[in-house]
């Protein structure tokens, strides 16, 4: 079995020589004092074993098992050091050393290291052995404590995700309430005031000119106040509150659908109703879906399914539209409305999606998780008449 023996101190190349030499079994085929002398000789000779000092001249022990192992693949490393650290240990062995034995051991450790290094077999002391796997699992503790921690902290900020979440859609709920409450009680009233005093009028007119000019200021006024009344109704739905996501849905696809050319069929397979922050938010997304179908999409029929799914909600929205190409660099019809939706449900812990091909219609899908929900009061219903 052929040997290379590398190391700085001369003395300790000589000692290691003299006990080798001894050996009918071992043939030593050089001495080297530095990596770049370990690595050449390596190459050149093809030794079986190389004993390397760790920390040699030229990069040491590392630089020298990680350069032999191209040029002489078939040379089995062995690391020879005057420490004992155990980064030193996990050092070489990662880069492929069959052993790593520590200055002082005795003759027949030595010669039975290189015979195991041989047979590709590892080479400790117990004692050094011992001490690595006490800081692994020391390591692999901590690594646990640390990925408790992490899980602790997750968790926390899941929970504080949530209740951000609630608090965000009930101080927008109610500022819409508060708008919505505006409208009612200040524009509404205002409007339907000017509609008395334009009746009022009409008992003054004279010519047909006049009574035709008043019907015509007097249908203006109808369709303002009926505008705003639709403007209230989406601020709040008040079905939303008191009926749940289905009939809520419903009731803006009544008022929306009145008079138009799209048909939208709704199927509702909920099994249980979401709490109502989840409620809101999925209300939220499925009308700017519908806003987009009814802008963008020039269909004749919209299908909106409602049904439970892995633990949260799920609605999906088809159309037999025009359809695009979803990957059109920002070119999408409504773009910033689907960008709107895809942020929202993401901030809710969801997912949305979007599919569609020119000519092929389009399919919006979107799920939420259930959030849960802080002892905070709901949002109160608006009024439902003037």
């Amino acid at each position: 079995m052929s040997v290379l023996i590398a190391d700085d101190d001369a003395a300790v190349r000589d000692a290691l020589a003299d006990l080798l030499s001894e050996e009918s079994s071992i043939t030593l085929v050089d001495l080297a004092a530095t990596a770049d002398e370990a690595i050449e000789i390596a190459a050149r000779e093809q030794p079986r074993v190389a004993l390397l000092d760790v920390r040699m001249p030229g990069g040491g022990g590392p630089r020298a098992v990680r350069e032999i192992a191209v040029r002489s693949p078939s040379t089995r490393c062995l690391a020879f050091s005057a420490h004992e650290e155990t980064a030193s240990v996990y050092e070489m062995l990662e880069l492929g050393a069959s052993g790593y034995l520590v200055k002082g051991a005795a003759d027949r450790e030595i010669v039975e290291a290189i015979h195991r290094a041989a047979r590709s077999q590892l080479s400790m002391s117990a004692e050094l052995a011992t001490a690595c796997f006490r800081e692994l699992l020391r390591d692999v503790s901590e690594r646990k404590k640390s990925e408790l921690t992490l899980l602790e902290l997750v968790r926390k900020a899941g929970q504080e995700r949530e209740e951000l979440l609630v608090h965000l859609v009930r101080a927008q709920e109610t500022e819409r309430l508060r708008i919505a409450s505006d409208i009612h009680d200040d524009s509404i009233q205002a409007m339907a005031a000017a509609g008395l005093r334009l009746q009022q009028l009409r008992k003054r007119l004279r010519t047909q000119a006049e009574v035709e000019a008043l019907d015509r200021l007097e249908d203006a006024f109808q369709g303002a106040i009926s505008r705003l009344r639709h403007l209230m109704f989406n601020l709040r739905p008040v079905a939303l509150d008191r009926s749940g996501l289905a009939a809520a849905l419903q009731a803006h696809l009544d008022q929306t659908q009145a008079g138009g050319s799209v048909l939208v069929q709704m199927e509702n397979h909920l099994t249980a109703e979401p709490p109502p922050e989840t409620r809101v938010i999925l209300y939220r997304i499925a009308i700017e879906a519908l806003a987009n179908v009814r802008k963008h999409a020039g269909a004749h029929l919209v299908l909106v399914r409602l049904e439970n799914a892995d633990e949260g909600w799920r609605v999906q929205i088809d159309d037999d539209g025009s359809g695009f190409n979803p990957n059109g660099n920002g070119s999408a019809p409504g773009h910033l409305g689907l960008t709107a939706m895809r942020e929202r449900a993401q901030l809710a812990g969801g997912w949305w999606k979007l599919e569609s091909q020119p000519g092929a219609g389009t399919s919006v899908a979107f799920w939420l998780p259930a959030v849960s929900e802080p002892t905070l009061p709901p949002p109160q219903p608006l009024p439902t008449s003037i």
